[in-house]
């Protein structure tokens, strides 16, 4: 054990796994977050238009 305290962090269902965001960073959740997966989250895939 090194002593550290862990980060408190909310986990997020998402279309393909969890995401998790620590609490300092302060992320507005919007209602259809939890259908996207979580490439489109990041920014790292085009958003679905379905």
């Amino acid at each position: 054990m090194t002593g550290a305290e862990p980060l408190p962090c909310d986990v997020l269902p998402v279309a393909d796994g969890v995401l998790v965001i620590p609490h300092h960073l302060l992320v507005h959740v919007p209602a259809g977050a939890y259908q996207l997966t979580v490439a489109e989250w990041l920014n790292l895939a085009k958003l679905r238009t379905d």
